[in-house]
């Protein structure tokens, strides 16, 4: 009888992982819109080009700008792939007319990117929010990548006011912030060009600075449904985070 059971708990078990693998598989579009394809010339860290001319741009990440932290090791971990084939999957074309795509060689290079600390989230897709979120928590609790952390981490702690637009920092270690940028999920950025109070607020608004109030001229910053706070000091390295809605 207990032999009957384990066996029954086994192939339960396996359907569940099973089922699990399905559903996620198809609502990434693992199933949808697959095409082989030859990378033809990496030009940063998640944009390349095809054998066929057409530019690809990767879905749901963003890697570091030339010159910033973490940019070189971006760029050469997908240059592996260049003269390669690789399978794309493309949901449509970005501002500037490049394909938005997911890349599997044959694991998803995108996710991969991130939970190695290569990349980190841009604008996911919803179907996707939960994987990727894991795999960069994964990055940071590492200490991986460009989530490397400042000897500041620690130094600076935020509280975000999503409805009304600002955060609440303290310096806790009475330290320069010179230089330090201030993020969301988007690659738009806050520096550092006063020294501020020990407490002090940074609002999305417009208006006129001091040492307790600081404007990032941004208007509407903080999602409501879900977002990031991201500090980082005047190397790139990781001084504070914080998200909510995940």
């Amino acid at each position: 009888m207990e032999k009957k059971r384990a066996i029954f708990l086994a192939l339960a078990i396996t359907l569940v992982i099973a089922l699990d693998y399905w559903y996620f598989s198809a609502s990434i579009g693992d199933e949808r819109n697959l095409e082989s394809a030859v990378v033809a010339r990496v030009l940063d860290g998640d944009t390349f080009d095809l054998t066929d001319g057409r530019r690809v741009r990767m879905l749901n990440i963003n890697t570091p700008e030339k010159g910033e932290f973490g940019a070189d090791n971006a760029k050469t971990y997908l240059k592996q792939f260049e003269n390669k084939t690789v399978e794309i999957s493309v949901i449509g074309r970005e501002t500037y007319g490049r394909l938005l795509a997911r890349v599997y060689a044959p694991n998803y290079i995108n996710l991969n990117m991130v939970r190695e600390g290569l990349a980190r989230t841009l604008l996911v897709q919803d179907e996707e929010v939960k994987e990727f979120a894991r795999a960069q928590q994964e990055a940071i609790e590492g200490n991986r990548g460009v989530w490397a952390r400042s000897a500041n981490y620690g130094c600076l702690a935020g509280e975000i006011d999503k409805k009304d637009e600002y955060v609440e920092f303290e310096n806790r270690c009475a330290i320069s912030l010179a230089g330090w940028t201030v993020s969301d999920e988007t690659t738009r950025e806050y520096t550092f060009k006063t020294e501020p109070a020990e407490r002090f607020v940074l609002y999305s608004a417009r208006g006129s600075e001091n040492k307790t109030a600081l404007f990032w001229k941004r208007v509407n910053a903080w999602n409501n449904d879900r977002d990031a706070l991201i500090v980082r000091d005047e190397q790139g390295k990781l001084v504070y985070y914080n998200s909510y809605g995940y």
